[in-house]
């Protein structure tokens, strides 16, 4: 069964954003501004549309027109707890790590406004990851 998690988006986010799109049309009103600030409209968007898609044992994280990455759930090792301002596809810093088993696999930085049934439905799936605090 195909679930989707949408991405938790902190407020202070969308505050930060906002003022720079106010910022650059406060110093350049001209069109070249006005094209700057649509492009950063149009960034947001796309963050804002980040989602999580669990179906057929792989996970999907889908960045709109960023584009798309799977990710095999029974390779999912461990899911921690993290608030790191590492980039990632997440619009919040209430994020999860997840970690994968096998060499040269980078860890996974996401942020589901789920939290709990987003793990839980990996641990029905794959009940040998781990939850850390």
């Amino acid at each position: 069964m195909r679930t989707v998690y949408r991405t938790k988006v902190d407020a202070w986010l969308v505050a930060v954003i906002a003022a720079a799109v106010a910022f650059v049309l406060a110093i350049d009103a001209s069109w070249a501004g006005c094209a700057v600030a649509v492009f950063m409209a149009a960034l947001v968007c796309c963050v804002f549309c980040i989602r999580y898609v669990v179906d057929d044992g792989k996970l999907t994280v889908d960045m709109n027109v960023l584009g798309k990455a799977k990710y095999d759930i029974m390779s999912i090792s461990s899911i921690t707890p993290t608030k790191t301002f590492l980039s990632a596809p997440a619009a919040s810093l209430d994020r999860l790590e997840l970690r994968f088993s096998g060499k040269h696999v980078s860890p996974l930085i996401i942020s589901p406004k789920d939290k709990a049934g987003f793990i839980s439905h990996l641990k029905s799936i794959n009940p040998g990851i781990l939850v850390g605090n």
